[in-house]
C-alpha cells in the first residue's frame, strides 16, 4: 500500500513510502469440499541493515572447502552511515521436522508456551535462538558506508589456497574455482579460545586470522564447536541490537520436546529484530522459525533448473538489486524472502544479476 493509502486505511501514520504486507499458511488442504481458506497478513518493520547474502551451503566436500568457507553479509541500505559495532547474528533452530505431534502447532514447529517459563506469547512475540554472536566495538569502530557491507566468514581464510589444520594436518584444495577468497573478511566466527575456556577441544578447521576480528559469543547451547550453517538444521538468520542488560534479561527456555534435558535455547523478544531470513527446502521439510512480519516466507539455494540444490555446492541466497542511486546500492526488502532472494555461486561483496 502507498503512505497515503495505508495511513487512510489503518489510521496511523508510517514513514514509508511504500508499505509491505506478508503472511503464510502452510499444508494448506485443498479439495473440492473446500472452497476458502483464511489468511492472515501483518505488516513488518524495515532496518537500515539488510542481511545481503547468507552463505549455508559450502563448497565441494571433496574437491572445494567444504563448510570452511561460509559467510553471512550485511548491508547498509540507507544514505547514512551505520556503525556495525554491538551488532548481533542469531540463528534460529527449531523443529527440524513438521511432523505434528502433541509438542508442536499444526504446521510443526514446537509449541513454545508448554515450555517451563514460555509464557502464553511465546509463540507469537518471540523467537528461539541456540547460536548469538555479536560484533565488537566501542559504538564507532566499525563503519558500514551507504550502499557498502560487511562479510563474517565462518573462518577468514583464502580457502583457495591449501593450508595446515590445527593440528599440522596438510590441507589441500583441489579445484579452487569451486570456493572463494575470505582472508579480507570484516569479522569471523572464531570459537578456538572460546572452546578452550569451556574445556572442549576446537574444531580442527577452527584457524584463527589474527588480522580480522573475532565475533564475540554472546550465547552458545548448540553441541558444534563451530559456526557451521547447516541446511539439515535449516538455521534461520536474523540480525538485531540490544544493550547488555537486554540480553541479560532474556529467559533461557527448553524445547518442549525434551522439557527436562533438552538444550536451553534463548528466548528473544521478536520487536529487537532488524531483519530476518528464513531458509529451507522446496520440499519444506522443517516448519518456519521467523514469524510472518519477520519473513513471510523463505529461501533456499538453487540449481539451474530451480530445483532445490542443498549442501556442498557453492551456491549462496543473495538479496536481489533494487535500484542504484548515484553509485549507492540498494537491495530490495519487502519482508518476504522468496520474493527478495536469488541464487548465484558465493560472492563476497558481490551482487546479483
Amino acid at each position: 500500500m502507498k503512505k497515503s493509502e495505508y495511513e487512510q486505511e489503518i489510521g496511523e501514520e508510517t514513514s514509508y513510502e511504500i508499505v509491505h504486507f506478508g503472511g503464510f499458511q502452510e499444508k494448506a488442504i485443498v479439495n473440492s469440499k473446500i472452497s476458502s481458506t483464511i489468511l492472515s497478513i501483518s505488516s513488518g518493520n524495515f532496518g537500515d541493515l539488510v542481511i545481503k547474502q547468507y552463505y549455508y551451503a559450502g563448497s565441494n566436500s571433496k574437491t572445494g572447502a567444504n563448510i570452511r568457507d561460509q559467510f553471512i553479509e550485511i548491508h547498509n541500505n540507507s544514505d547514512q552511515t551505520i556503525y556495525a559495532d554491538g551488532l548481533y547474528l542469531v540463528f534460529l533452530e527449531g523443529n527440524t521436522n513438521n511432523n505434528v505431534t502433541n509438542y508442536t502447532l499444526s504446521n510443526g514447529q514446537y509449541d513454545w508456551s508448554k515450555t517451563a517459563g514460555g509464557g502464553s506469547s511465546a509463540n507469537t512475540d518471540y523467537v528461539y535462538a541456540n547460536i548469538f554472536i555479536k560484533i565488537p566495538g566501542n559504538g564507532d569502530q566499525y563503519p558500514i558506508l551507504p550502499g557498502k557491507s560487511i562479510v563474517i566468514a565462518q573462518t577468514a581464510l583464502n580457502h583457495k589456497a591449501p593450508y595446515n589444520d590445527i593440528n599440522g594436518t596438510a590441507i589441500s584444495i583441489q579445484n579452487p574455482d569451486e570456493t572463494i577468497d575470505l582472508s579480507h573478511a570484516d569479522f569471523e566466527a572464531y570459537l578456538g579460545a572460546y572452546n578452550i575456556s569451556i574445556g572442549k577441544k576446537p574444531f580442527a578447521w577452527d584457524i584463527q586470522n589474527i588480522m580480522v576480528p573475532d565475533m564475540l559469543i554472546s550465547y552458545w547451547s548448540i553441541a558444534s564447536n563451530d559456526l557451521v550453517l547447516n541446511v539439515t538444521s535449516m538455521l534461520g538468520l536474523g540480525i538485531l541490537r540490544a544493550t547488555d542488560a537486554e540480553v541479560a534479561s532474556w529467559k533461557k527456555v527448553v524445547t518442549p520436546k525434551s522439557p527436562v534435558t533438552g538444550t536451553l535455547f534463548l528466548q528473544i523478544p521478536k520487536e529487537y529484530i532488524i531483519d530476518g531470513v528464513d531458509i529451507t527446502d522446496d520440499e519444506q521439510k522443517a516448519p518456519k522459525d521467523f514469524p510472518s512480519d519477520i519473513d513471510a516466507t523463505r529461501t533456499f539455494v538453487v540449481n539451474e533448473k530451480g530445483l532445490a540444490a542443498g549442501n556442498f555446492t557453492g551456491l549462496s541466497v543473495i538479496r536481489k538489486t533494487k535500484e542504484n542511486i548515484n553509485g549507492r546500492i540498494v537491495l530490495q526488502d519487502t519482508n518476504n524472502s522468496a520474493n527478495d532472494f536469488v541464487t548465484i555461486k558465493a560472492n563476497p561483496r558481490g551482487y546479483a544479476k
